[in-house]
């Protein structure tokens, strides 16, 4: 069976269920037609059914021409689904006990099914080598999204778009009309428009719309007109479509001459219906018939002098307090006078903003905006804890004393990336949101590029794993002999294993076989004897035989014995260089100082010079006495260290066995090397020495 079944949307379930059985095969014309048009869905069923390629979805074979699986299956389920015996929950639901179940998209259908060609016409389908396998070859007639019906012959999956011209369509504006095929009026890309102007009359009533044809009500007018202000000094733009606009009022003063043609208006800018009829003066002794506190008549004041006979004369004041209530709420306590009230300079109690202080001002000191007080500022620090829980107020006079105090900062806590913030309010709930700010749109790829990640890839995120392996040639170009994977850049790859030749610290031989991935420079084991700068002996260093020339540096002191004496050489003293990288050490020399010994031999010296006696050497002497023979046996101290002149002091017996043995290898041709016997750690550097 195909696959109808799953797809809800054809026009008849019931046409999913043919299949036939037999080894008829289709005519080769209606195969060749069939190929040509398998690109849509109807095509693409045809051409399997035809050609026996369909799979079935209850038994999983292929549809063949002529079958009766379906026909036995719907029969069989149409009577398991009459028989099926009625539930609680199927008869307390709106479904009846009969309804089916599709096996592909587990659909409930009131219906159970039946064996039927495609367009539902004929229950027996006779097999047409020339026709689609379970087609009647009848039209289909089934309707089509618009009025009309197919007129293909019966045939599987869903029916191509109507081919038929549909009735005139007029277009947007209605002076033209389109003829087209009845599916492309389906079509959301179907616009009936001329392009030409719409020139349909606007909202305002006196323009027509300059928009190419189309859909929808017009735009609103865009024509402007100006409307001028009432003093007439200052005008503004008006759509056209506002027919009844508010009054446009100014900021200038009207200036209007009253009709005394001394006086003007000095209002601000209002309409020609709020002046005085006939403009008549405001001034004018027939309208200011009391004083300006309202308490007496002009006439009364003026009853010596006549009154007043023209907008000219000053209005006389009655020296009362003036009494008018300013815009502040309070009374005017200055005398009766013309013109407006000065400040107010009552003093009045005003709250600070927290609430916690009371303080004295004067009524004009204060300001006042929309009718409300200025609250003055007192000392008074807010230390309440706000709503993240992570700072404090810190404000002087707090308005938010009572009320809950919220944190306006940002979290700013570091997200997983480690590379931004996150920028919600301080204290919200729950955890941070996700980094976007460094999402990448571009792939991410390993370091061989074979292993690509797709975008979007979030912030900090590592190049995917890759199983292909590593292609980093190593830094020594070496051939790499170890397989591994690709791995980022801070993973370093396996050592080298090649063995290669490499020349000693000293530079005296040429080690063999040394690992290519050994850091450092190879040492040959012998003593370094090189110049130090420090003091200038050689180093000897036997704790780190053949070295660099960067332990020559001397990070411990120099060993080397040298003579100090005094000035007049009578005492010697042999100490130990002890020169190091941050110290010269001792250099020899008279650095001794001279005591009553010398006092002596100077004292005898002198004496000798002044008697003209010459004494011999002591060495001379000596010779004299033993013989020349013996001052050649006598042993040269300055041959060995002081070391291993110590060691031979404290064991004469070792010495000379260890000297004996020496002296029998060298004299001894055939003899090639001597095993001294295993003894402590201070005779064998005394062999060594030796």
């Amino acid at each position: 069976a195909n696959s109808a079944p799953r797809r809800r949307n054809n026009n008849n379930y019931n046409n999913s269920f043919n299949r036939s059985s037999g080894g008829a095969r289709p005519s080769p014309a209606l195969l060749a037609s069939l190929d040509k048009d398998a690109e849509d869905l109807a095509a693409s069923l045809a051409l399997g059914l035809t050609n026996s390629t369909y799979e079935c979805m209850i038994c999983y074979d292929t549809v063949k021409a002529k079958d009766r699986c379906i026909r036995e299956w719907s029969e069989k389920s149409a009577r398991d689904t009459r028989a099926a015996p009625p539930t609680a929950s199927s008869s307390s639901s709106s479904s009846s006990a009969s309804a089916w179940r599709c096996p592909g998209c587990q659909y409930a259908y009131s219906e159970t099914p039946r064996f039927s060609c495609f367009c539902g016409r004929l229950a027996e389908v006779p097999f047409n080598r020339y026709l689609i396998p379970h087609t009647c070859g009848e039209p289909c007639l089934r309707q089509l999204l618009c009025v009309h019906k197919c007129t293909d012959p019966c045939h599987p999956g869903p029916c191509k778009p109507c081919q038929a011209m549909a009735p005139p369509i007029p277009c947007h504006c209605g002076r033209s009309q389109f003829v087209v095929r009845c599916s492309e009026t389906l079509s959301t890309e179907f616009d009936p428009s001329c392009g030409e102007t719409c020139n349909r009359p606007l909202d305002c009533g006196s323009h027509f719309c300059q928009d190419p044809c189309h859909a929808g009500p017009c735009s609103p007018c865009t024509v402007t007109w100006q409307q001028h202000c009432a003093c007439g000094k200052e005008s503004r733009e008006q759509p056209c479509g506002v027919t009844s606009p508010p009054p446009f009022l100014c900021k200038n003063v009207c200036a209007t001459a009253f009709a005394c043609g001394r006086h003007s208006c000095e209002r601000s800018c209002h309409p020609a219906a709020d002046h005085p009829p006939a403009l008549k003066c405001p001034l004018d002794p027939d309208v200011v018939r009391y004083c300006p506190c309202g308490a007496k008549l002009v006439e009364d004041l003026l009853a010596g002098g006549g009154g007043r006979r023209s907008c000219a004369d000053a209005v006389p004041t009655c020296g009362g307090p003036c009494g008018k209530t300013m815009p502040c709420g309070h009374a005017c306590t200055h005398p009766c006078h013309t013109g407006p009230c000065p400040t107010c300079r009552a003093s009045i109690q005003v709250r600070c903003r927290c609430g916690a202080a009371e303080f004295a001002k004067m009524c004009c000191d204060v300001r006042r905006d929309a009718g409300d007080v200025e609250k003055p500022l007192c000392d008074k620090v807010c230390r309440a804890v706000k709503n993240c829980k992570r700072h404090s107020c810190d404000v002087r006079c707090c308005p938010e004393a009572t009320t809950r105090h919220m944190c306006d900062l940002l979290c700013g806590k570091t997200l997983k990336c480690g590379q931004h913030t996150c920028t919600m309010s301080c204290g919200h709930s729950g955890r941070c949101h996700d980094c976007f700010e460094g999402v990448s749109f571009d792939e991410l790829a390993c370091h061989c590029g074979r292993t690509v990640a797709l975008p979007p890839i979030p912030c900090g995120a590592a190049p995917p794993k890759c199983s292909h392996p590593c292609v980093r040639r190593p830094p020594c170009g070496h051939v790499s002999y170890s397989v591994h994977n690709c791995h980022t850049d801070d993973e370093p790859c396996p050592p080298c294993v090649v063995f290669v030749d490499r020349a000693c610290a000293c530079g005296k031989k040429v080690m063999k076989n040394i690992p290519c991935s050994r850091q450092g420079v190879p040492s040959c084991g012998e003593v370094c004897n090189k110049i130090i700068d420090a003091c200038g002996h050689p180093c000897k260093r036997c704790a780190f035989p053949c070295h660099g020339t960067q332990f020559c540096t001397e990070d411990r002191p120099c060993k080397q014995p040298v003579i100090e004496t005094c000035k007049c050489g009578n005492k010697k003293s042999e100490v130990l260089c002890s020169a190091w990288k941050e110290s010269v050490g001792r250099t020899g020399g008279p650095t001794l100082p001279c005591d009553d010994s010398c006092a002596l031999l100077e004292r005898n010296r002198r004496l000798a010079e002044a008697l003209d006696i010459h004494p011999e050497p002591a060495d001379q002497a000596a010779g004299g006495a033993d013989g020349a023979g013996a001052s050649a046996s006598v042993l040269n101290p300055d041959a060995y260290e002081l070391t291993v002149l110590r060691h031979a002091a404290a064991n004469p017996v070792l010495a000379r066995a260890a000297e004996q043995a020496l002296a029998d290898l060298v004299r001894d041709p055939t003899r090639r090397a001597y095993h001294f016997p295993r003894h402590n750690r201070p005779h064998n550097r005394f062999v060594v020495a030796l």
